[in-house]
């Protein structure tokens, strides 16, 4: 009980096994032989719960009492030592009556007592050691080791070779030469190829498109002296000689040829006499 002499009553159980000392709640009363009596049930924050005795009126209602501890000194901090200490509040077990005011909130004996503020106290959702920044896991900062470069220009032929060049500093002035370097090099290359594709393309063009016209006025009269020229062939045909017909006149004055060739075909209409065979 909490004046110290052990409770002989084998109602009274530990309410949990795992800790040396721990509260106790009259959860065995059939084995005591408190037969139509109902078991306490032991809640986390250290009181025991049960039920009102019906009156006709009171169905359900909780009760809640602070009752005993493995300790006989009551110094464990699983058991409720500083609460409802008062002797004329407790029973012929020592137990004491405890109400909720509300949340967290309790006070002792009477239901009253939560009108009366200076009667209230708090208990914690679970009973046991409070955590103290000592006991608690320290926190600390864990700073991101910064990412291992490259800081050697030469190839590593084995695997030492290549854990040596691995450092934690930056890039080393020879890796950064040498890649302004190779950037320098690529640059120049690219300007000199675009240079030539485009000098290629410019000549390309300028050999096969004719800035004034006159290459294709060149070929089209070539092409109207061969149509000429056919066209006399036939006039000279059969090893004879033969005047003109209309419809060799006709053909010929079909033909557009260039002023130069006017002339001969002028000569031809005008009396051209052809032996006859």
């Amino acid at each position: 009980s909490r004046n110290g002499t052990s409770l002989l009553n084998a109602a009274f159980q530990p309410c949990d096994n795992s800790t040396i000392y721990s509260a106790c709640c009259m959860t065995n009363h059939g084995g005591a032989g408190d037969f139509g009596i109902a078991d306490d049930v032991c809640i986390e924050n250290g009181l025991c719960q049960n039920y009102a005795v019906y009156n006709g009126n009171n169905e359900g209602e909780k009760i809640w009492s602070r009752q005993g501890c493995t300790d006989p000194l009551w110094n464990s901090p699983y058991c409720l030592g500083d609460v409802c200490n008062e002797p004329e509040y407790a029973d012929k077990w020592g137990n004491v009556g405890v109400h909720n005011c509300g949340g967290k909130t309790w006070c002792c004996e009477e239901k009253t007592c939560c009108d009366n503020k200076s009667n209230i106290f708090e208990l914690e959702a679970t009973v046991g050691p409070t955590p103290t920044l000592s006991s608690a896991t320290p926190f600390s900062l864990v700073t991101p080791a910064p990412l291992a470069t490259i800081s050697s220009a030469s190839t590593p032929t084995s695997s030492s070779a290549f854990n040596g060049g691995i450092s934690s500093g930056g890039l080393s002035a020879g890796v950064q030469a040498g890649i302004g370097v190779g950037v320098a090099i690529v640059g120049i290359v690219a300007v000199a190829i675009a240079w030539l594709v485009f000098r290629s393309t410019k000549s390309s063009i300028g050999k096969d498109s004719p800035s004034d016209g006159s290459t294709l006025h060149t070929d089209v009269s070539h092409v109207e002296k061969q149509q000429l020229r056919a066209h006399t062939h036939e006039m000279w045909s059969n090893h004879g000689y033969r005047e003109l017909g209309q419809r060799e006149d006709a053909e010929v004055a079909a033909i557009s040829v260039p002023q130069e060739l006017e002339d001969r075909t002028q000569n031809i209409h005008q009396g051209m006499r052809v032996p006859k065979a």
